[in-house]
């Protein structure tokens, strides 16, 4: 099954299955992911490989993010979702549209878990548009870290145009701290803060062209059957589902050499 001087591992099942959809296939995939990012090296460290998270929503969907701050009624969120208006750099973004019911200090924005880990050189860029700030009005960009500790990074606002920001992990604070190499990154958002907001304006905030670059525990290259990959689930789905009957063949491709 393993082949140690090559990395590669290659499983081929044939046989009579019980009726098996995607969902079974992406907890097996899962299991195997998980085994290969637990193998230890010599140095006892989990086996890491670059990894970029880009989303751009050029499609109908949310892109995995959400409201954030979570709303009043997390059921029930209108002021979400993908646009095709106000010229965003790939012809679509997401887009909150939030109006306040008393005027004061506002902040509205987005958020996305994720499975990565700090890494050397790590960085996050995105694109962002606001139809109304003033000055002193800044993008709060945070990281949840594994360790327990929010990392904050502040990017000053601009008014009713598209700019691009591109921040270095290693500029994120802590009360202080910078992030350690190796820590979980367990979520990031992107939040407008807005110290006076106006009760007489509709706020619509937009982002587009995500790119959040870091390092992940390696997993299987799932080559057979086709696969499609959920980072923000962790998973690997099968896009074949298979019957009574089917041949199931399974080959992948791991990230360094395998022992037994």
């Amino acid at each position: 099954m393993a082949d140690a001087r090559s990395g590669i591992q290659k499983v081929v099942t044939m046989t009579r299955l019980p009726r098996i959809t995607s969902i079974i296939l992406a907890i097996l995939f899962a299991v195997a992911t998980h085994w290969i990012a637990s193998a230890r090296l010599r140095t006892n460290e989990p086996l890491l490989q670059p990894y970029t998270l880009r989303e751009d929503f050029q499609h109908d969907s949310l892109g995995q993010f959400a409201s954030y701050p979570p709303p009043q009624d997390i059921g029930y969120e209108p002021s979400l979702a993908p646009t095709s208006e106000y010229d965003a750099p790939g012809g679509r973004a997401l887009m909150r549209i939030v109006k306040p019911n008393r005027p004061g200090a506002l902040r509205i924005g987005f958020i996305r878990q994720t499975f990565l880990q700090m890494s050397e050189n790590a960085k996050l860029s995105f694109a962002f548009r606001l139809n109304r700030a003033e000055q002193g009005d800044n993008i709060e960009i945070g990281l949840a870290g594994s360790d327990g500790c929010r990392y904050l990074k502040l990017v000053p606002m601009t008014s009713n145009s598209w700019t691009n920001v591109e921040v270095a992990l290693s500029d994120f604070r802590c009360n202080g701290k910078t992030l350690a190499l190796g820590v979980g990154l367990e979520a990031f958002y992107i939040v407008a803060d807005i110290a006076h907001g106006d009760a007489d304006v509709t706020y619509r905030f937009l982002i587009d062209n995500i790119a959040l670059t870091s390092s992940r525990k390696a997993g299987f290259d799932v080559r057979l059957p086709k696969t499609a990959s959920v980072e923000s689930l962790n998973a690997v789905f099968s896009l074949k589902s298979f019957a009574t009957g089917d041949t199931l063949s399974l080959s992948a491709g791991a990230a360094a050499r395998l022992r037994a």
